[in-house]
């Protein structure tokens, strides 16, 4: 995780899927080339691990992102490659976890939620 963040710069917007292979090339990529290169990473280490899509909630707004979940002893956790943390601190909404048809589903989702924002209030 922490390669990964260290030496991909961040790239968006990404026109496109990238592939792992090109993110290590290039060093270079969005939340989603990041995923795509952890979960090569992380699978040819052995690691059981899915492309998660959903909301991430940051500065006070609801941002579309990806992620990765890693299984740990039947336990899926949420890996953050982008900013280099397992667990992440931001607070995040997942829509699907997997690959393509999850990933055609969480498409649907965020179709629907252009400029959502969010607020804080004391508790």
């Amino acid at each position: 995780m922490e390669l990964v963040e260290a030496h991909v710069e961040d790239d968006r917007p990404l026109v496109g899927e990238r592939s792992a292979e090109k993110v290590w090339a290039e060093r270079r990529g969005s939340c989603v080339g990041r995923v795509e290169l952890f979960l090569a990473l992380a699978r040819r280490c052995g690691l059981p691990a899915r492309k998660a899509l959903g909301l991430v909630a940051a500065d006070g707004r609801l941002w579309s992102h990806a992620w990765v979940q890693v299984e740990v002893q039947g336990t899926w956790w949420d890996v953050e490659p982008t900013e280099g943390e397992a667990p992440p601190r931001s607070a995040r909404i997942l829509f699907a976890a997997g690959e393509a048809d999850a990933e055609a589903a969480a498409g649907r989702w965020l179709a629907r939620l252009p400029g959502a924002s969010i607020s804080v209030r004391p508790q």
